[in-house]
């Protein structure tokens, strides 16, 4: 668990250094570790916050919402 508390750090700031392709590996590898179901509810908590780059990686890791992530990434200016 430990590590995915790193591995998210790690991704943080990569988005504040503007590093989004390092980024959302850093945000897959930190939540590695969790289920589907667990993701689902983290992009209910990202929302509740406006944390829209959270919220569109953590969309990438669930199957069928990829391309939900890829809109949202180019809405707030970044790749997908």
């Amino acid at each position: 668990m430990l590590a995915a508390v790193a591995a998210f750090a790690d991704a943080r700031v990569a988005v504040h250094t503007r590093d989004h392709d390092q980024a959302a590996a850093l945000v897959e590898r930190a939540f590695a570790p969790f289920s589907i179901r667990w993701y689902e509810a983290a992009v209910e908590r990202w929302t509740s916050i406006d944390a829209r780059f959270e919220r569109a990686c953590t969309l990438r890791l669930l199957p069928g919402r990829e391309q939900e992530a890829a809109d949202e990434l180019r809405a707030i200016g970044c790749r997908p």
